[in-house]
């Protein structure tokens, strides 16, 4: 059984930013923590309690930790039966998820334990685009000659 589901976040806001933002969203005020030069913030309901922070997670379980900035935890809290906790955990991190992917402004990425990825939500605006300088394929003439970090020499050697 879980003791609390992440919701990762990319967002391009600051952590004070995002903070305000999933406060207005969700209606639960926050406030701000700081502690050995870590600073996070907390929400708390009657069954819910979140923490917003940067998180230092690494790549793992075929999860990319390192592409999102902020990490929300969600636990259950005041829920005596483990199995009601467990249901409040999982609908209230689903709501909550769906809430931030229903702005279409943050990549999300919903994780169970740390281990396993429940959902992932990439907004279009997060989907690039070729840039107008990419570089386009074209055949170029074999006696094509290329200099190279202070090295001559001809492509086809």
């Amino acid at each position: 059984m879980s003791q609390d589901i992440d919701i990762l976040v990319n967002a391009e806001l600051s952590l004070d930013g995002l903070a305000k933002e999933v406060e207005a969203l969700l209606g639960i005020p926050s406030h701000c923590v700081t502690e050995n030069d870590e600073t996070w913030y907390e929400y708390q309901d009657e069954h819910t309690f979140l923490t917003l922070g940067n998180h230092d997670y690494v790549n793992d379980q075929g999860i990319d930790f390192e592409s999102y900035e902020y990490d929300i935890e969600v636990f259950a809290i005041n829920i005596k039966a483990a199995e009601e906790r467990q249901q409040w955990l999982y609908e209230s991190a689903r709501r909550i998820f769906h809430t931030l992917q229903e702005t279409q402004k943050y990549a999300l990425v919903l994780v169970d334990n740390l281990q396993v990825k429940l959902e992932e939500f990439i907004p279009e605006a997060y989907q690039k685009e070729p840039s107008q300088y990419a570089i386009q394929s074209q055949t170029l003439p074999e006696d094509i000659q290329l200099f190279v970090a202070g090295h001559h020499t001809s492509c086809f050697e």
